[in-house]
This record gives C-alpha cells, sequence and structure tokens, in this order.
C-alpha cells in the first residue's frame, strides 16, 4: 500500500488526529507524523512524554478487512516496521516486549523501553471500521532525559552508539509500513507477521511479571496464542492466557 505522508510540527495527539479524520471518512492510509506532541497517551492512558526533536512520533490509519479479534496483527506491523526501520537506519534492531513495545538493554543490564505502539478503533463506521496505530520511538535525548522517565525509557542513539538521522529512520519507516500494510491485507501476509513478531519477542521464555487491573502473576512466558494473547506459566503450576496486561521481565534467581 501506498501510504500519504503527512507531517505537523506539533499536535496534541496523532492518533487522536487520525480517529478525527476516520470519523469524518478520511480513507485508509495515511501515516501523520509529527515533531512534538502535547497530549500524547500511551496504554491505559499513560501520558507519553517526548521532548520536541527527540523522537519519531507517527500514526497510520488503517482500514483493514480483519475480524476483531485479528487487529492484534495491525500493532504488530507497526512496532515491526519500527524495528526494520531501527535496524535499518542504525545497524540495532530491538526485541520486542509483549505486547507492544520495542526494547533495548541498559548499561546496567536492565531492560528499557525503546518505543511504544498503540492501537486505537474507531466505531462510528462500522461497517467500514478504520483502526489507528501510532508509534512513539525514541531517537535522543535533546539534553537529559526526562525526569519522569529517565529509569524506564532508552533511546536509538545510546544503543546505536551514534548519532541516528531522523529523516533517515522515517525514510525507513515509510518503507516498512508500506510493505507491511501489504501484508496484512491477506492471510498468509498476516501468518508472516505474526511469525516474526513472534521470532523478535523477548518476552517468551522470560521470568515475568504479569501485572494485572487487580492481581499480579509471576510465572514463565511460554508462547502467544492466535489472538496475540500470552500464555504464562505460573510458579504454582497453573496456566494463564493473558489478553490485556503490563509484564515486567523478571531476573533469575541469583543474577
Amino acid at each position: 500500500m501506498k501510504l500519504e505522508l503527512r507531517r505537523v510540527e506539533s499536535t496534541g495527539s496523532t492518533n487522536a488526529d487520525l480517529l478525527e479524520a476516520a470519523a469524518n471518512g478520511e480513507a485508509g492510509g495515511v501515516l501523520l507524523i509529527a515533531n512534538h506532541q502535547h497530549a500524547g497517551r500511551g496504554r491505559r492512558d499513560r501520558q507519553w512524554v517526548a521532548p520536541p526533536d527527540s523522537a519519531v512520533l507517527a500514526s497510520l490509519l488503517l482500514r483493514p478487512s480483519l475480524e476483531l479479534s485479528q487487529l492484534h496483527v495491525a500493532v504488530t506491523m507497526v512496532a515491526l516496521a519500527a524495528a526494520d526501520a531501527c535496524a535499518a537506519a542504525s545497524g540495532v534492531r530491538p526485541a520486542m516486549k509483549w505486547p507492544n513495545d520495542l526494547i533495548g538493554i541498559g548499561a546496567g543490564g536492565e531492560v528499557r523501553k525503546l518505543a511504544g505502539v498503540l492501537a486505537q478503533r474507531s466505531h462510528v463506521e462500522e461497517s467500514d471500521p478504520a483502526v489507528v496505530v501510532g508509534v512513539g520511538l525514541n531517537l535522543r535525548w535533546p539534553e537529559a532525559p526526562p525526569e519522569e522517565i529517565r529509569d524506564r525509557a532508552i533511546t536509538l542513539e545510546e544503543l546505536a552508539g551514534a548519532p541516528v538521522d531522523t529523516e533517515v529512520v522515517i525514510a525507513h519507516l515509510v518503507t516498512a509500513l508500506e510493505a507491511g500494510s501489504d501484508l496484512l491485507s491477506t492471510a498468509e501476509g498476516r501468518t508472516e507477521l505474526v511469525r516474526r513478531w513472534r521470532a523478535d519477542l523477548a518476552t517468551l521464555g522470560m521470568r515475568v511479571r504479569v501485572e494485572l487491573i487487580d492481581s499480579a502473576i509471576e510465572g514463565t512466558a511460554t508462547d502467544v496464542d492466535p489472538n496475540g494473547a500470552l500464555c504464562v506459566t505460573a510458579d504454582d503450576g497453573q496456566h494463564h492466557v493473558v489478553q490485556v496486561g503490563d509484564v515486567v521481565h523478571l531476573r533469575p534467581a541469583g543474577s
């Protein structure tokens, strides 16, 4: 799919902008990129913090012919496209953390967030549903990391150990999203996207803590099911299939 690229200097939220455009009948295939967002949001309505000139902030409007249970593949596609862009622009390919993060390893060996992906579905037109998938990818800190994220975020320049050209990252992202959109349109392509995502998913095989709304599970992440849910064998031997939750990668005992 050939994307229509639109760019703005600043906006509240690229996802919100494209959801509004979808409600007004905008066709799929629009990619909106902002240099800065002052009301960007992540999962569970958390604020997304990114100083101006520090990140690629992009949202893609899609009108895919997918069942509701398959919409997770749209998130998978965008996450993979972001990872492809990182690899092409910097030589460093980040890993994935379930359900929707790109991660890197900090100087102390800790897992830190490089990028987040968030999908929001428009319910205005059920006969032609739209989904907007946004990605926030940390490229650099203009000065020091913002205090509220300094202990849990990392940038592509930190991982690469060298400057990264924003425009080169964007160019590779556009190319990867166009190729990924074509895969998203066929059953065989969606199978390939999920296969690639699973191969990049560092969560599998890890000891994890899955934080749910009112409880938590500790155990080993063993697999993802066809709908993208995480399969976890808890320390007490019970098996759980987690549709929604936050995952923390735990270090093995004694490490």
